[in-house]
């Protein structure tokens, strides 16, 4: 059987929507934690704390972090990664000129669906989230 004797599939060649994300900013260093939780406001939401505070730049900074307790390494790494796809995701509506840090409390069992209702809760309660409507 020959490449031309195979029958032609139906292929759909259009590309899926692209949805424009801003690349993430991150907090740095130690110091930069700090002055965020000192100097910031917070609000809470079962497991997690947003700490947040305005900053002399343009962009949106964020710092995310999880203590030992918070499982092991892996379960760790992956609530991280969540946080910041979460972010990315809302990164168009995001309010430039803030440095935010989400602190995760031992979270028991936690699934990207309940940990992104508390991620965009605590956003919204910050006034983080530019209105698009």
């Amino acid at each position: 059987m020959s490449s031309s004797d195979v029958a032609p599939r139906d292929v759909d060649d259009s590309l899926p929507e692209v949805v424009p994300t801003m690349k993430l900013r991150s907090l740095k260093n130690r110091a930069q934690f700090d002055r965020v939780f000192l100097e910031g406001t917070f609000a809470v939401k079962d497991a997690l704390v947003c700490y947040c505070r305005r900053n002399n730049g343009a962009g949106t900074r964020i710092g995310i972090s999880l203590s030992r307790r918070v499982g092991n390494a892996v379960q760790r790494n992956r609530l991280r990664r969540w946080i910041r796809e979460i972010v990315r995701e809302e990164s168009v509506v995001l309010t430039p000129g803030w440095d935010v840090v989400f602190l995760v409390r031992a979270p028991g069992e936690m699934n990207f669906a309940s940990l992104r209702k508390q991620v965009l809760y605590l956003l919204k309660n910050r006034r983080l989230l530019e209105d698009t409507g």
